[in-house]
């Protein structure tokens, strides 16, 4: 899971600056550089902060970084903006189980599925 470069749709924001912002993280994240992936990420947040898709990838760098804590906060805002997102259902279900929460990570889980 956290070792796959996140597939995901652009058009999931009206803002055309967060989309290239979000292509170009894509590029990033494809090549293996999170720290530039990261920024783009971050700079499309910047641009459209209800972008989920982007607050989806943020925590999923953030997750590959070792940065379970702040990765879960991006699962959840991207949960909070589309409740029915199964990926970061599946993402957030990850970490917390990582991070010894396991049945808040089974409540994502079921989720999911």
């Amino acid at each position: 899971m956290a070792d796959e470069t996140p597939s995901i749709d652009a058009e999931d924001t009206s803002s055309p600056a967060a989309r290239e912002q979000f292509t170009q993280a894509l590029d990033y994240h494809d090549q293996g550089d999170l720290s530039a992936a990261l920024e783009c990420y971050q700079a499309a947040i910047r641009e459209d902060p209800d972008f989920v898709l982007a607050h989806n990838n943020v925590g999923m760098v953030l997750l590959d970084q070792g940065g379970m804590e702040d990765a879960v906060k991006h699962f959840q805002r991207a949960l909070e903006l589309d409740p029915s997102y199964a990926e970061a259902h599946n993402n957030l279900g990850y970490v917390l189980r990582r991070l010894g929460r396991d049945e808040e990570a089974t409540e994502h889980y079921d989720r999911f599925i």
